[in-house]
């Protein structure tokens, strides 16, 4: 049964892969991507095996899987489970055995809502696993994603029963010479609370794309908080909808320097009353870096009461980033409160100047704001051990 449901999952993605074509200006969602590192001809390598350019080195060495916070831990190698230490009142699936236990959020998880590179990843259904958290059970889980293949592909779906509570610390590791594309979803039941903190790294060669679909019931609540450390050219693409009562806050930090580009995309959909979202997001740009941030909050004509935000700074570091941001707000109906702000900024002289004064070289004082701007980010994380390791080795 299970063999039967990944092949018409993996055959319905592989003729919607062919049948759309791949990003132009015309798209929306990509008017302000860096195109060429998505074309046929930039992607023509990977899917033709070129080996590895360069492994990982640096911020990869003394990368430990577990965040200080206890709880079991599960490492994805190019999509497959290859080791695991289930915890307490969490299960975890390989592919296949969640297509035999729950073929219907199977099915809802590669529903492919999003474009070409959301149906690249559902073409392999049997990349991946199900986390399960059971009504009313607690659970940590430290989750390492590696990859290494020329093109590897890799699914993450998580189901939270009622009342449930998960704190999942996940670290994406991309090789050079690798287009990671990534999925993650995950399905909130009503009142149940995820604490999401994900570190993402990718060497200069790898290419990386990633989608998350947030799905959150009456009442249930999701903290995100995201790291972008790659050195090569990112995707992201984070979006959340909010049933009656619920609440999502979610924060990026990208760090980019050379000339990555840190291309994200979000949004925050309010179909039902009450609900509550914040996105906020934090760039430190060098160099000839880029940030590309398309955001959208979509308010229905049931969903009064909402309450939705939506943020990106932008902190320059050279004269030759770029950082471009495109707020869309669609409200329906009245009796909410919807915002968007954008601001672009450098680090003052008079910060340098109180900063070097007390000793701090040109590169320390510089660093240090950055860590400042950082840190915002990662406040609604309650494993502070895990943060400052993270921003540690963001910094160091």
């Amino acid at each position: 049964m299970s063999e039967g449901l990944l092949k018409r999952i993996s055959d319905a993605a592989k003729a919607k892969f062919q049948d759309i074509p791949f990003p132009s200006r015309k798209d929306e969602y990509w008017r302000f991507a860096d195109l060429g590192a998505w074309s046929v001809d930039s992607l023509l390598p990977y899917f033709a095996g070129r080996p590895t350019e360069e492994g990982c080195n640096g911020i990869f060495e003394d990368l430990e899987l577990d965040g200080g916070g206890g709880g079991g831990f599960a490492t994805l190698f190019d999509g497959q489970l290859v080791d695991a230490d289930v915890p307490r009142g969490a299960e975890i699936y390989s592919a296949g055995a969640a297509a035999e236990k729950f073929p219907e959020a199977v099915e809802k998880f590669h529903s492919m809502r999003g474009g070409k590179f959301d149906a690249l990843n559902s073409t392999r259904p049997d990349a991946g696993i199900l986390i399960r958290v059971g009504d009313g059970e607690s659970a940590e889980l430290d989750l390492k994603i590696i990859s290494k293949l020329p093109v590897s592909i890799a699914g993450v779906c998580v189901l939270l029963g009622r009342g449930s509570r998960l704190a999942l610390r996940k670290t994406n590791l991309a090789f050079g010479g690798s287009f990671s594309a990534l999925k993650c979803g995950y399905f909130l039941a009503e009142g149940s609370k995820l604490e999401l903190a994900s570190l993402k790294y990718s060497s200069k060669y790898a290419l990386c794309y990633e989608r998350e679909d947030f799905d959150l019931g009456a009442g249930a609540e999701a903290a995100d908080a995201v790291a972008l450390a790659a050195e090569g050219h990112s995707r992201q693409e984070r979006n959340f909808a909010l049933a009656q009562n619920a609440c999502a806050d979610s924060r990026i930090f990208a760090l980019a320097e050379s000339d990555a580009v840190r291309d994200i995309r979000t949004s925050q959909i309010h179909a039902e009353p009450g609900a509550q979202s914040n996105v906020e997001v934090r760039a430190a740009l060098g160099g000839l870096a880029g940030l590309a941030f398309t955001g959208l909050i979509r308010v229905g004509e049931r969903a009064v009461k909402t309450r939705s935000y939506q943020s990106c700074r932008s902190m320059m570091l050279s004269d030759t980033a770029k950082s471009q941001a495109s707020p869309i707000l669609e409200i329906s109906c009245n009796d909410v409160a919807c915002s968007h702000g954008c601001t672009v900024s450098k680090p003052s002289d008079e910060q340098m100047f109180y900063m070097m004064q007390r000793g701090l070289g040109l590169r320390e004082a510089e660093a240090l704001i950055v860590r400042g701007f950082a840190e915002t980010s990662f406040e609604k994380i309650s494993d502070r051990a895990l943060v400052e390791k993270w921003l540690g080795r963001l910094f160091a």
